[in-house]
């Protein structure tokens, strides 16, 4: 069997169970795990990059060129926090911009046309309920209503932490590229097919794969085990309980009991306008935004938000 021949089988194969959308107990997942990094309503990372087509036919290296002198093939993907792949575009040409790209895409059809996401859901920011779930993407994009971008000029103190906190979310998508190159870097490298075709089937299959790894290994990923450890200590009693919230208190009351309790000790001692609420046990300063909405930085590396 040829390599062609397993690719398409791979696609026509596993597609169905790896490529789809998410099933509503997994929305709900998605939409849980994001309210607790301080974004809710948010449904995964939209991001685009280029593919570079090394064996682009000389009619075409007009029209495929990007900014970089480059033949290349665009990529647009939307993934949560975990890389889990949930929806692929491939296939506009290098020369168009992520702005092209999101009008061509079946993402921005499907919203447009009611059909995705799932109006089922609901979320309260900034003390509106809304429906519309929404992807978190960079400042290229129009300000659609499904859209959560940075804000351009950051005035104040607020806009300037909700920037540091929809960027370091947003990284998931610029994550996702960076895993896939290192992962498959016999296909993701320069292609050197002939056809925008097999390229398609080339990115379907990585993807697919990528998704199998994924399911397999995201159990053991940081960010979950973090929050894990955080959900023990905030129920592991009263001296557990003493460690979350912080304070010295915590710590002679028997708090450093365990790893993360013990963390979390530190972390309410040592933090300065900490907000309870579990943010010490995972070794991270939680502040407000907004109303109500929270953000996370790291005490030790200084960046904002949650990462894997």
């Amino acid at each position: 069997m040829s390599d062609r021949e397993l690719l398409r089988c791979i696609v026509d194969e596993f597609g169905p169970a790896y490529m789809s959308l998410p099933t509503p107990a997994e929305v709900e997942r998605i939409l849980e795990r994001n309210a607790q990094r301080g974004l809710p309503g948010c449904i995964g990372s939209l991001d685009c990059s280029h593919w570079e087509w090394a064996n682009c036919p000389k009619a075409f290296a007009g029209m495929y060129q990007n900014r970089h002198g480059n033949r290349s093939v665009v990529m647009e993907t939307v993934c949560d926090e975990d890389q889990w792949i949930w929806r692929l575009f491939v296939g506009c040409p290098g020369s168009q911009n992520d702005l092209n790209v999101m009008h061509a895409s079946p993402l921005y059809l499907s919203v447009s046309e009611g059909e995705w996401p799932p109006r089922t859901f609901s979320y309260t920011a900034n003390g509106t309920t809304r429906t519309l779930l929404c992807y978190l993407v960079d400042g290229i994009y129009p300000p659609f209503a499904f859209f959560v971008s940075p804000f351009p000029d950051p005035t104040t103190e607020v806009e300037t932490t909700f920037n540091r906190l929809q960027e370091a979310l947003r990284k998931d998508a610029k994550r996702l590229y960076a895993v896939l190159t290192a992962r498959f870097h016999i296909d993701l490298h320069s292609a050197r097919h002939v056809t925008v075709e097999s390229m398609v089937t080339v990115a379907k299959a990585v993807a697919i794969l990528h998704n199998m790894v994924t399911e397999k290994r995201r159990d053991g990923y940081v960010s979950r085990t973090r929050m894990a450890d955080a959900a023990q200590a905030a129920a592991g009693g009263s001296g557990s309980e003493g460690a979350v919230c912080g304070g010295a208190e915590g710590v002679g009351s028997g708090a450093a009991e365990t790893p993360a309790a013990a963390s979390g000790a530190a972390g309410g001692a040592a933090g300065d306008g900490v907000v309870g609420g579990g943010a010490g046990g995972t070794g991270f300063d939680s502040y407000w935004w907004g109303s109500g909405h929270r953000c996370w930085r790291s005490r030790r590396r200084g960046w904002w938000g949650w990462r894997s």
